[in-house]
């Protein structure tokens, strides 16, 4: 199978590849804030197993790195990977659960409550305040 095989500063990261339908990703990412700054890599493959849902695999998962570190990607051919670091299976979900999931994610993250409410006619004008 087509495989990547990662080096990082010189060190063999890691060589992952697919042995059926899916995608691999590398993402180098550098965030500037100002009060901070990141630089960080990401190596990982989804894996399909339609119907049944997804599979998330981390090879590299936000390896920090600073100015004059190397990454190479070399394009090899190998008989398997090596083992990720995470990985995670998605069941599939039905449209409605996925809005469910994500708005109960960002409740949690940013400490919010539900608004959501039914709309009416009577709020569909702007009110004035007391």
């Amino acid at each position: 199978m087509i495989a990547f095989e990662v080096t990082i500063n010189g060190t063999r990261a890691c060589t992952a590849g697919l042995d059926r339908q899916g995608v691999m990703t590398a993402m180098l990412c550098y965030v500037k804030r100002p009060d901070t700054t990141e630089l960080e890599f990401d190596f990982g493959s989804l894996w399909s197993h339609q119907p049944a849902g997804n599979e998330h695999l981390k090879y590299i998962d936000h390896q920090s790195l600073k100015p004059g570190d190397t990454i190479l990607i070399h394009i090899v051919e190998a008989a398997e990977s090596d083992d990720p670091q995470k990985r995670r299976i998605d069941k599939p979900q039905t449209e409605a659960e996925q809005d469910h999931a994500y708005r109960e994610r960002l409740k949690r993250q940013y400490g919010l409550r539900d608004v959501r409410r039914p709309m009416r006619a009577s709020h569909t004008r702007t009110r004035r305040k007391p």
